[in-house]
């Protein structure tokens, strides 16, 4: 009986044997090296300046040369005023420029002159004696470029007495990549939504 018991005791110590041998076998395994991805954003972003040049020439009436907001005084009805609009901008890839014309709610309508060809009127939104939203589309440029918007206003044949109305301008650009198609319809509209409360503000 002593001997059976040793003889299973034996063979549970091979098996045991066995086992850890196993353990030890080894996969045949190699390291590839770790590749890492960097991305780093453009460099320069996106730069807007907006400039109102209605310095006084000859025949185009008063003005001043204020850089953003022009003042005309002593105007009179059916007066053409220069007053040369424009965006200046670098970016650093390709972007939607916006902008935005619109009106004071008191006194006669001030008739713009011709909006630049550059601009197009942003799908879905209304414009209306040519005040509302534009936009274009510009390359990378890392040196500043400009957008001219429009160069004249016409003060309207009305008693003087109403007064004129403002005109407010604003703009904002956003790159295009992330909304579709560029300058489909769809992507201009996501784009403007995007920057909206900024041309309203």
């Amino acid at each position: 009986m002593k001997m059976k018991n040793m003889l299973i005791g034996g063979m549970s110590l091979a098996l045991v044997a066995c086992i850890s041998v196993g353990g030890t076998l080894a996969y045949l395994t190699a390291n590839g090296g770790k590749a890492t991805n960097t991305f780093d954003f453009v460099d320069n972003g996106i730069t807007l300046d907006l400039w109102e040049n209605t310095a006084t020439q000859p025949g185009l009436g008063k003005g001043t040369t204020d850089p953003i907001s022009g003042i005309y005084n002593d105007v009179v009805p059916n007066e053409t005023l220069k007053k040369e609009v424009r965006v200046d901008y670098t970016t650093g890839a390709q972007a939607y420029v916006f902008v935005k014309i619109s009106k004071g709610s008191t006194g006669e309508e001030i008739t713009l002159g011709d909006i630049n060809g550059t601009w197009k009127p942003v799908p879905g939104q209304t414009v209306t004696n040519k005040y509302g939203y534009y936009y274009t589309t510009v390359e990378k440029a890392e040196v500043e470029q400009t957008l001219n918007v429009f160069e004249t206003v016409t003060i309207p044949n009305v008693d003087i007495s109403k007064g004129l109305n403002n005109i407010v301008i604003s703009t904002a650009a956003i790159q295009t990549a992330s909304f579709g198609e560029v300058n489909s319809d769809g992507a201009v509209k996501a784009a403007f939504e995007q920057v909206k409360t900024n041309l309203d503000a």
